[in-house]
């Protein structure tokens, strides 16, 4: 019998073989951009420019919490950060490995069970957060950080009555 594969990991099959897109969120829809498929990579490039731009000027080290394909600790690297990653998925492991190389340790567990060697100036959870209970995520993304480190969560929420939404 076959292995469950993770709706994550389903998303980069489908992501990478129908939409030939490694990214694994719907993107930054700036006003302008109009919400179509077509527009998909120009707003998964506004996301992680979005997102680059939130890290504090003094952040030298990243944990990259849930790396999916290693697409953002990619940019990261290239400009100059110190980043190490947590991988759950299997083929979302194997994915970020082919593109990371050996560049950056990638400890494929969950964050609830990783113990790294070291801490970090900024713990970030570009659309992963979700998938760990708050209750032991917060308390633990505190322990792995640097004095005065930083978490950086970037992720979908829905509360009721939130108003009209391009994804609805």
């Amino acid at each position: 019998m076959g292995r469950k594969v993770s709706t994550r990991e389903l998303g980069l099959i489908l992501g990478a073989r129908l939409l030939k897109t490694e990214d694994l969120h719907y993107g930054y829809w700036s006003d302008g951009l109009a919400v179509n498929l077509a527009n998909l990579p120009k707003a998964q490039d506004a996301y992680c420019e979005f997102l680059l731009g939130k890290i504090p000027k003094d952040v030298k080290s990243i944990l990259d919490v849930g790396c999916g394909t290693g697409h953002v600790a990619h940019l990261l690297v290239q400009r100059g950060y110190q980043v190490e990653c947590v991988s759950p998925a299997p083929l979302l492991t194997q994915a970020a490995r082919e593109r990371l190389g050996t560049t950056v340790t990638i400890y494929e567990t969950t964050m609830e069970a990783l113990t790294p060697p070291h801490s970090y100036d900024l713990l970030l959870f570009s659309e992963s957060f979700q998938y760990i209970p708050p209750e032991q995520s917060l308390p633990k993304a505190n322990r792995m950080l640097n004095t005065g480190g930083y978490v950086l969560l970037c992720a979908f929420f829905s509360w009721e009555d939130s108003g009209p939404s391009a994804l609805r």
